[in-house]
């Protein structure tokens, strides 16, 4: 009886500890609950901010085009991207895409995606659709 109640406590012990440093842990289970966010846009003159909720780390953050064409992107070999990321500054343990097409100026209606990584590839986690303003010249004209 003595041996399996030690047995018992030994395996509550190892379990607490399993538990208590999951939950300091960076996984993606319990940084990104369901690994969906909430992505929210600011446009801050002609150049877009990106956050999300939760501020958990991601892969990618993609801005497309109403047809789809990607426009200008942000990506990284895990999920070590965290908001804020703006357009035209390469976010710490990221890098631009080099065909980004998005510069100062670009007017309409886009799309930002926020991507995770995992061992299979990455996995859509939020997605919104902003407007961008036209340039202060175009708007002083119309």
């Amino acid at each position: 009886m003595s041996g399996s109640g030690w047995i018992g406590t030994r395996w509550l012990w190892v379990a607490t500890i399993t538990l208590s440093s999951c939950a300091h842990s960076t996984s993606p289970e319990v940084a990104c609950p369901y690994d969906v966010v909430r992505v929210r846009v600011a446009v801050l003159s002609t150049q877009p901010q990106f956050t999300w909720a939760p501020a958990c780390p991601v892969s990618v953050v993609a801005v497309n085009s109403p047809t789809g064409a990607p426009m200008w992107a942000v990506e990284a070999d895990s999920n070590v991207i965290l908001p804020p990321v703006q357009v035209g500054q390469t976010p710490p343990n990221g890098t631009i895409w080099p065909n980004s097409q998005m510069v100062l100026g670009n007017e309409g209606t886009f799309t930002v995606s926020v991507y995770r990584s995992y061992a299979l590839g990455e996995r859509l986690a939020g997605d919104t659709t902003f407007t961008t303003p036209p340039p202060a010249a175009e708007r002083v004209r119309r």
